[in-house]
């Protein structure tokens, strides 16, 4: 499997560009504000829809990995999380994986499983 990965952000009126980490390579950015979806840097494009799932099916399309990760634009990511979400993909060999999130203060977002689960439809 080739692992590359993008994280898929969808934002409003540029919040995401704001934030630096968004600059590299493997963030590909949907901004709703415009008529259309167009490439306005590599990894942002500008789009006319309005809403979290058109957002997100647009950044879809968009996309060019084998491993999509969706983000909002004001998620922090752990250092080296590229590689774990690789690794974890690797060693599953899963088509789609969850993982946990955790609160500004390192609180659990919420009760979550203490052991991993297959998802079921």
């Amino acid at each position: 499997m080739s692992n590359s990965i993008q994280v898929l952000v969808s934002t409003m009126k540029g919040r995401a560009l704001e934030r630096k980490s968004f600059d590299a390579p493997e963030f590909l950015i949907v901004d709703q504000l415009s008529p259309h979806v167009r490439p306005v840097r590599r990894g942002h494009y500008i789009s006319s829809t309005v809403g979290l799932s058109a957002s997100r099916n647009e950044a879809i399309d968009c996309a060019t990995a084998d491993i999509v990760l969706f983000a909002d634009d004001d998620v922090q990511h752990i250092d080296g999380f590229i590689d774990v979400i690789k690794h974890e993909f690797e060693r599953t060999g899963a088509d789609v994986i969850t993982f946990q999130i955790e609160t500004p203060d390192g609180c659990a977002f919420k009760n979550y499983s203490p052991v991993g689960f297959r998802h079921n439809l």
